[in-house]
């Protein structure tokens, strides 16, 4: 078979990649064979005849300059690099629920597939840089599970937590976060956020990990949802924090110790006490 020499330039356009890709393929022994032949035109095709190596001529041939040859082999490396980074992703998307942009570096392959994948409706794009498999599942808590893979350090707390734990008949329209003191908001497109700082003490005490979607999420355990509830009465109003402790009393999904032990750790124990002694009267 003929083979057809081709410089670096066009094969980027013929393949529709960079041409730092094939630099990159090259410094890790992928892609296409290299052949450092020269050619009178060296930025057009070669002759079939054209063999004079770049040692007989004594000059040394600028890497731009070189030229991959190409076979039956060689052609279809591309197809069989793509099928394989497309294989992967997809097994890591059935494994995460999510995909982060982020994570193809992790796996070497280019961000540019992703593209590419969403157009031929592999994936389906959720967000600014996140990624599922078409037709996935989806549940209530589907914003807490993009929230918690772009902010992996972010605890679900007051409203939302409430929500999640059954304990309040409110319906937030943003996702209530914590983090600790001296954090910047984080800046996402979708879901809106809303974010308490809270002290490192504070901030990682009564934490739990649920699955949501495929995705690890924290958030605050039942009884140190309460007592953030009324440390943060100012923000969502003292109502809604004795709905919590009554809901969370009546159902049993905190219980009198928990409670009393979270609120001395956040230092709202005097204002509770009244309320959690009227409760338990009731």
């Amino acid at each position: 078979m003929q083979k057809m020499m081709m410089n670096e330039n066009e094969l980027a356009t013929r393949w529709n990649i960079s041409p730092k890709t094939l630099q990159r393929w090259r410094s890790e022994g992928r892609g296409p064979r290299f052949r450092a032949d020269r050619c009178c035109t060296p930025w057009h095709r070669c002759p079939p005849d054209c063999r004079v190596r770049s040692s007989a001529a004594g000059h040394p041939v600028p890497f731009d300059r070189q030229i991959p040859a190409l076979d039956e082999e060689t052609e279809h490396t591309p197809a069989m690099l793509s099928e394989t980074h497309t294989q992967r992703i997809l097994d890591l998307a059935s494994q995460r629920g999510l995909l982060r942009a982020s994570d193809l570096d992790a796996m070497g392959s280019p961000r540019v597939i992703l593209t590419r994948m969403t157009a031929a409706g592999l994936l389906e794009r959720v967000g600014r840089g996140l990624y599922r498999l078409p037709g996935a599942q989806v549940t209530e808590f589907e914003s807490l599970s993009l929230v918690a893979t772009r902010v992996p350090q972010a605890v679900f707390c007051l409203l939302t937590a409430l929500q999640f734990h059954g304990l309040t008949t409110q319906l937030p329209r943003q996702v209530w976060i914590a983090m600790p003191r001296g954090s910047h908001s984080p800046r996402i497109d979708y879901p809106p956020i809303r974010m308490v700082q809270m002290a490192g003490g504070a901030h990682l005490a009564g934490v739990e990990e649920h699955l949501c979607n495929g995705v690890k999420v924290r958030i605050y355990s039942p009884a140190k949802t309460v007592v953030d509830c009324f440390k943060h009465r100012n923000k969502i109003g003292l109502d809604v924090a004795l709905e919590a402790l009554k809901d969370a009393w009546r159902t049993r999904k905190a219980s009198a110790d928990d409670l009393w032990r979270c609120a001395q750790d956040c230092r709202v124990a005097a204002v509770m006490r009244p309320y959690m002694e009227a409760v338990a009267h009731e």
